[in-house]
């Protein structure tokens, strides 16, 4: 059984994965925004959180990772504009 020490070093690369994950997605967001005049497309944003609802498989809280992708979402439209 792992030590609380070794869960909470997973714990802290795990979140150093997610962040550079972010970061990735951000620069794709970037890359979109200059190519396209709309910023905003509900339809689009409402299949990227379906399809991280149908991803998680019920295994995080739905609610929680609406709210998540919304944030991301939010924070993809901003960097398009920038």
């Amino acid at each position: 059984m792992k030590t609380i020490i070794e869960l909470r070093k997973e714990i802290d690369k795990i979140d150093s994965e997610i962040v550079n994950l972010i970061i990735k997605r951000m620069e794709v967001s970037k890359s979109i925004g200059k190519s396209k005049e709309i910023i905003t497309d509900k339809s689009r944003e409402m299949q990227v959180i379906l399809n991280a609802l149908n991803t998680s498989d019920e295994k995080i809280d739905p609610s929680f990772l609406r709210e998540l992708f919304e944030l991301i979402i939010a924070e993809s439209k901003r960097v398009q504009i920038d």
